[in-house]
Parts: C-alpha cells; structure tokens; sequence
C-alpha cells in the first residue's frame, strides 16, 4: 500500500515538474519537422543525424519540391523550419508573415550542370554544340524541373534560354516534380540527358556522368534561404537553424557538392 501510494505521488511529482517547464523546453522534447528541398536530402540527412546526436532531439526531415512545400505549409502543415531552393519561395512565406523574418539566413548556393548515364562517354560539353544537342534528344528526351515551380527548372529553363537553347530542346523536355525526379529518370536509363544541380550528381555518384556545367551567368544566382516557421513553437527551430551555419556542417555541405553562398 505505502509502495503503490509512493508511486503515484512520485507520478504527481513529476507532472507538476513538468507543468513548470517553459514552453519551449517541452517543445523541444518532440520531434522538430524540417520540410527541406529535394536536393538536400542526402547532405542534410548527415547534417541532421549530427543534430541530433548533439542535441537529443529527433530532427524529422520532409523534402519535397521547394514550391510544394512553401505551399503545404501556407496551408497550415506543421513545419518548424523550412529550406528553399529558391529565394522566391521564402519571399512567398515570408510575405504573408508565415515566417519568421529574422530568423532567415541565406545558408548555401549550388551550380547546375548536364547530366548524362555512366555509360554514354560521348555526350561531353552538349549545351557548347546545338546540333550535337539537338541530335542527342532525338533518341530520348531532357529531364528537368518543371520550369514554373520547380527552382532546378527555373534556374535550368533560364540558362537554356540564356544560352539560345530553349526553342531547341523544348519538345523534348520531360518535366518533373523535383529536381531528384528528374535525377532518377537518368539513373535508370529513361532519359538521356538531365539538367540538375552539381549536389545530385554527386549524389548519385557512378550512376551518372556530368557533361557539362553551366555558366553562373546564365540564370539567376542559386541560393538556399532557410528560416524558422512563424507558427512553430518548438525550442530547438532556431538551434537548428543556427547549428546548419557551423563551419563544420557547411564543410558536410561543401562535400555532397553544394557552395558557399555566392553575392
């Protein structure tokens, strides 16, 4: 009887210790949701895994398109941070006040580059020759980002209309919902070529061949935006945020191909 009566005053004990908690320290306890950008999966996979060793606290990844994700969380899924591809779709977030200003860092920058099978040695500098290009589409097509909301796309749709290329392969482009779609469609031999970024190529190691890397100065300046969701309540949102600037996770970042981020 006294062993069973101590029990449960040890349970109230407990749960009014609880009760005196800040909020945030009980926040922080549950899993912080991080809705990411399809490129960075493996790079932040480590990164994250190194979170939450350091920091007790499970780091629950969701990647998805950048425009995908700013979307879901405009509708109300429960992100804590969130890392764009593309500074339009932070602008997108934060002005409707979804997140938190202050907390927005511009975290990395990438390259994007032409992407051919392991095996086709011959598809070497493309975008440099038009009809060499235009030959090789006519025995399977182009996978990229969709061009309107997919930031690979964008980025990729501007450069080949930078270069004078877009009328050539337009008809034979095959859009995608990321830019890992559009990686995938290579590796398993159902495109011929792909426009991703230099992170996904490193990704898929001996999988694919780059066969080409384009200008930076042909499409808008690459840069990956994070910040803290506004309606997040959890503790560790910003110590996350701040643990991604670290120079040992930017040097994680730097080895999966991403850059630093460029002016």
């Amino acid at each position: 009887m006294h062993a069973a009566r101590r029990g449960v005053m040890r349970w109230v004990a407990l749960w009014t210790c609880a009760l005196c908690l800040p909020l945030s320290a009980v926040h922080a306890t549950e899993p912080l949701n991080v809705f990411a950008a399809a490129s960075l999966r493996d790079a932040l996979d480590e990164v994250a895994n190194r979170f939450e060793i350091s920091h007790g606290i499970e780091v629950r990844r969701i990647y998805l398109g950048s425009a995908t994700a700013a979307r879901q969380i405009a509708l109300g899924a429960p992100a804590d941070v969130y890392i764009s591809a593309h500074e339009a779709w932070m602008d997108f977030l934060q002005e409707r006040a979804l997140i938190d200003a202050d907390s927005r860092v511009t975290l990395l920058g990438n390259r994007l580059v032409l992407i051919a099978p392991s095996d086709d040695a011959s598809a070497e500098a493309l975008w440099r020759d038009p009809e060499a290009l235009k030959q090789r589409l006519e025995d399977g097509p182009l996978a990229m980002g969709h061009p309107r909301s997919v930031p690979a796309g964008q980025y990729g749709a501007a450069a080949l209309r930078h270069l004078g290329l877009w009328e050539i392969v337009k008809a034979h482009v095959v859009t995608t919902e990321d830019v890992r779609a559009a990686l995938a469609l290579v590796t398993r031999g159902e495109a011929r070529l792909g426009l991703v970024y230099q992170s996904d190529a490193v990704a898929a190691g001996f999988r694919v061949r780059v066969v080409g890397q384009l200008p930076t100065e042909a499409h808008p300046i690459i840069r990956y935006p994070a910040a803290r969701v506004t309606r997040s309540e959890h503790g560790a949102a910003q110590d996350f945020i701040d643990f991604l600037q670290a120079d040992a996770q930017i040097t994680v970042f730097t080895r999966w191909g991403f850059t630093e981020p460029l002016e």
